[in-house]
């Protein structure tokens, strides 16, 4: 991908975090940044998940699910 079409990723997830499933939502400035840590903790009536969307000046990628360990 080109430099001026780079705009990063972008993480949507669902953890639990005090009993409660939070919407979690962060992103990357570019391409380049590749290590996130979220707080997770077991709890929760259904288990969290993540999807990761890629960036570009045009909009979003298809989603890929993320691995999600169990707490």
């Amino acid at each position: 991908m080109s430099v001026d079409k780079d705009r990063g990723y972008f993480i949507e997830a669902f953890v639990c975090q005090n009993g409660f499933l939070l919407w979690w939502t962060f992103s990357y400035p570019d391409q380049y940044s590749t290590s996130y840590t979220v707080k997770d903790e077991s709890g929760c009536s259904a288990p969290s998940y993540g999807q990761l969307y890629a960036v570009e000046k045009h909009g979003y990628s298809q989603p890929f699910d993320i691995p999600w360990p169990a707490p």
